[in-house]
Parts: C-alpha cells; structure tokens; sequence
C-alpha cells in the first residue's frame, strides 16, 4: 500500500513489438551514406573567402554504393546493439538479440564485402600529387589531387599488411555471432 491508502496503478512500459525505431535506421543509413560519398567524392569548390561550397543536390547523394555502405553501418551498428542487449539480458529476450546478432553480422558481412569488391574493381579513387612547402602557410588549394582508376588500392600493393584491418573486421563479425 501507498502512503494514504492509495492504491498503486499499473503502468504499461513499452513492449518490444515495435523493436526498430524507422527514424533511427534513418539516421544510422544516412551515416553510412555520408562515409560512402566520402569515398566516391562530393563535388565542392571554394569561394574567395575560403567558403566550402557544395555543388551537387541532395539526390545526388544517393548513389548506389553510398546507399550501400548506409546498409553496412545499420547492420554493423544493429549488430553492435544486439550484442550489448544480449550481454545485459537473460532468458527470451537474449535469446532473440542472439538471433539479431546472428542476421545484423551475416548482413554486415556479406555488404562489407560486397563494398570492398566494389571498391576494388570500380571505384576511382584520390591521389595527393602535390602538397605545398610544409613550412609555409598551408591552404587547400595549393595542395593537388588526382582522380584515378585504382587509387584506393595503392597503399594495399605498398604495404601488403595492409588487408589485415578488412580480414580482422571480418573476423570481429564472425566472433561475434557465436
């Protein structure tokens, strides 16, 4: 009993029959776009007060391989989640994050690789040619870059070792769906 004789009234909390909030994957696949564009370059220019400016529109944004690295962040990120839930949980509802750990890894897995073999066989990527003198005043436009079929893979020929970050995540999947 409450102080005063008052009776408690039951409170429903919130259910898990609504697991994914849409505007959270919205945001999370928006991330991801931001880092695929990042890779496929976003057309700016700068004004004379220095002033970045972008030049393209939002549609153009939405590529198809920006799209998919938003895929590869919501599944990584979800998987994340999933992990911490079935860490902090027991019983049914550890049992149903392992299951998400098991989907939100293999869906990770499958588009990071898809993603690195398209960046393999197909994306320009950028090459810094010139850089201005290091002990001057430094401003982007003096630096020069370059736009060339295979650039994202050249420090993998350089240094071989390289491939062991893409193998470890990987890995780090694997692990963590079992």
């Amino acid at each position: 009993a409450i102080k005063g004789g008052e009776r408690r009234r039951h409170v429903r909390l919130p259910t898990l029959s609504k697991p994914v909030d849409p505007d959270a994957l919205l945001e999370l696949h928006g991330f991801g776009v931001a880092f695929g564009n990042l890779l496929l370059g976003v057309p700016f220019s700068f004004d004379n007060d220095m002033r970045v400016t972008y030049a393209g529109s939002f549609w153009g944004l939405l590529r198809p391989f920006a799209l998919l690295a938003g895929v590869v962040s919501v599944s990584m990120l979800a998987t994340h989640g999933s992990i911490f839930l079935q860490i902090r949980s027991e019983g049914d509802i550890a049992a149903r994050a392992r299951k998400a750990t098991r989907i939100g890894g293999l869906v990770f897995m499958v588009c990071f690789v898809l993603a690195g073999v398209w960046v393999m066989a197909g994306i320009e990527g950028y090459q810094i040619t010139g850089m201005p003198d290091p002990n001057s005043a430094f401003t982007p436009i003096e630096k020069t870059v370059t736009h060339s079929a295979g650039a994202w893979m050249a420090n993998y020929r350089h240094y071989p070792l390289l491939w062991l970050a893409p193998l470890l995540g990987l890995a780090g999947a694997a692990l963590a769906m079992f």
